[in-house]
């Protein structure tokens, strides 16, 4: 009987320390753009799409963010906002990342959120502009690794 009631409150204190653990380390409030910038990506990689897109919002109207980590941010929420299928959500937030991408020339970092604003636009059913964002991207360019899954795409979308 004994034994029975001290496993039970071993396992309650397990619990309760879980809780409180999970409280302090998730749950508190959010002071510097680094806690912003680990509690997104905590929510991005659970797939709490919301909360991703509300946070960098949030972040990006707080704190100041080199060209770079606005790119990230932008297509995190452009990203997030496709996943949720809110594609002309998406097709915005790409476009002001893709601003910075290009006068950037950083095409190459981003191939893979490419296929995902141009989906968004086919699914859009906006095949020109897909087709000139296509070609926007890869001006200029051969079909280096970095862009081969951009090319097979347009290649069985029918963009080029």
């Amino acid at each position: 009987m004994t034994g029975i009631l001290i496993k039970n409150l071993t396992v309650l204190l397990g619990c309760i320390i879980f809780i409180v653990l999970w409280f302090l380390k998730y749950k508190r409030s959010l002071k510097t753009k680094k806690d912003y910038m680990k509690r997104s990506e905590l929510y991005y990689t659970s797939k709490k799409w919301l909360n991703t897109i509300d946070l960098e919002i949030k972040a990006l109207s707080k704190f100041e963010f080199t060209t770079e980590e606005e790119i990230i941010i932008l297509f995190i929420i452009a990203n997030s906002y496709y996943e949720l299928k809110e594609y002309n959500l998406a097709v915005e937030y790409y476009e002001k990342a893709f601003e910075y991408t290009f006068s950037c020339n950083k095409e190459y970092y981003y191939a893979d959120s490419f296929i995902f604003a141009l989906e968004s636009l086919i699914n859009l059913g906006r095949i020109n502009e897909a087709k000139k964002l296509f070609f926007k991207i890869t001006y200029n360019k051969d079909s280096k690794k970095e862009f081969k899954k951009l090319f097979k795409f347009a290649e069985k979308n029918n963009l080029v």
